[in-house]
């Protein structure tokens, strides 16, 4: 059986890639790879309830956008396509429904002024279809 964590990280990686046009879309990025990127990152996730046999998950996944130069915009540009790829997203695959909750996005300029960081927090129900 597919993990909740495992499939929602394929997932929103093949939803990503098929539905961004403004930059590339990676799980690992390439060494030497010029942004504009965007990566599936961080995850975080609990079971619903204190029972060690509950399988659906609360998933909270971490989207990043770099962009390089000055301009905030087009980071912004790429969260939104980020955050509409996303937003009710619902999808039953491998024996689990996933269903994404509205996305939360902020963007900051890195230390360094060489361009903008994205980070989108998207919450995922997955809920086991047995």
């Amino acid at each position: 059986m597919t993990s909740a964590t495992d499939l929602a990280e394929l997932v929103t990686f093949e939803r990503l890639r098929d539905q961004v046009t403004l930059a590339d879309v990676f799980q690992d990025v390439p060494d030497d790879t010029a942004p504009p990127v965007v990566i599936v990152g961080d995850m975080e996730w609990d079971p619903f309830t204190d029972d060690p046999d509950e399988v659906d998950k609360r998933i909270t996944l971490r989207i990043v956008t770099v962009t390089a130069g000055d301009e905030r915009a087009p980071c912004l540009a790429i969260v939104d396509e980020v955050e509409a790829a996303l937003r009710g997203y619902d999808v039953t695959r491998d024996g689990w429904r996933l269903r994404y909750l509205a996305p939360d996005s902020d963007a900051a300029l890195i230390g360094d002024d060489s361009g903008y960081h994205g980070t989108t927090s998207i919450e995922i129900v997955a809920l086991r279809q047995d």
